[in-house]
């Protein structure tokens, strides 16, 4: 990397840091290696060929979504001059204007009388319509070519576009700063609306919460009523089973009484069938 290079910087919107952050990159170096002949490494001349950044959050919120990228030197505006990257990685406030650029981009594509849309472009046109993931690529062809922005305001409804869209395209005194304002509000108003949209799900749960509760309530109290019930016909048939003992008592007693009744008229039946059959004696 060569010295004369800019050095970038880094601004968390939502907190104020620009002094700590948490960067992941990959990098592509090239350097010179020199080992002893105990095999001892000593790196010299590293070069730096490429570095991409693939994440960068800031290490006082820990918020990942509000870090902005700037030159050193530029103050607190937190973008390039005349840049839009002072808003951040959320497009929506100027989408509008960007979806306005890329019919415009294609629309010029296939007319050889207008101009010729910006290069960078050339990947994307071939889409009917703008990917999200291409808004950035517009915006920064929208920054770079002054001409195609203009072109572009001729083109549009510039006055049908929401603020942020206006402010983006026709770039009056201040708009960067006047963007970002809105930028915020924006990020603000999503919060709150994600709040509300949590405090809802949070009421609905409790309104769900509440009425399981209330039906177990009811169903518990069913149970209960049911098991009343339940004692409650215990309770008569163990009284009516008491209420028989006496008279169950009373058959058994009076079963072994004939029982033994039954035993002895066999007995004195057998004896009088011995006697029968026996012959008497004869007188001599």
């Amino acid at each position: 990397m060569n010295t004369d290079d800019v050095v970038k910087r880094y601004r968390c919107t939502a907190c104020g840091n620009i002094t700590r952050f948490d960067v992941t990159s990959t990098r592509r170096t090239r350097a010179f290696h020199h080992f002893s002949v105990s095999g001892e490494l000593t790196i010299d001349d590293s070069e730096l060929l490429n570095e991409e950044i693939e994440e960068v959050s800031c290490r006082w919120c820990g918020n990942g979504s509000a870090v902005i990228e700037y030159a050193s030197g530029e103050g607190d505006l937190g973008g390039e001059p005349g840049s839009s990257r002072a808003i951040g990685a959320d497009l929506t406030p100027i989408q509008e204007a960007l979806e306005v650029a890329f019919v415009v981009a294609r629309r010029d594509r296939d007319d050889r009388s207008a101009p010729e849309p910006p290069r960078m472009l050339g990947p994307i046109l071939g889409f009917a319509s703008l990917p999200e993931r291409a808004l950035g690529i517009v915006r920064d062809a929208l920054d770079g070519d002054a001409g195609f922005r203009s072109r572009v305001v001729e083109q549009a409804d510039v006055e049908a576009l929401d603020e942020g869209s206006r402010l983006f395209l026709t770039r009056p005194d201040g708009w960067a700063d006047v963007l970002c304002v809105l930028v915020e509000e924006a990020s603000r108003r999503a919060e709150v609306d994600d709040m509300a949209a949590r405090l809802a799900d949070a009421d609905d749960a409790r309104r769900a919460l509440s009425e399981q509760r209330d039906r177990f309530h009811s169903e518990r109290d069913d149970l209960a009523a049911s098991l009343a019930e339940l004692r409650g016909r215990e309770a008569e048939q163990q009284e009516q089973l008491d209420a028989t003992q006496p008279q169950l008592a009373e058959a058994l007693a009076t079963i072994d009484r004939l029982t033994e009744e039954r035993g002895e008229a066999v007995r004195q039946l057998k004896v009088q069938e011995r006697t029968r059959r026996t012959p008497s004696a004869t007188p001599t």
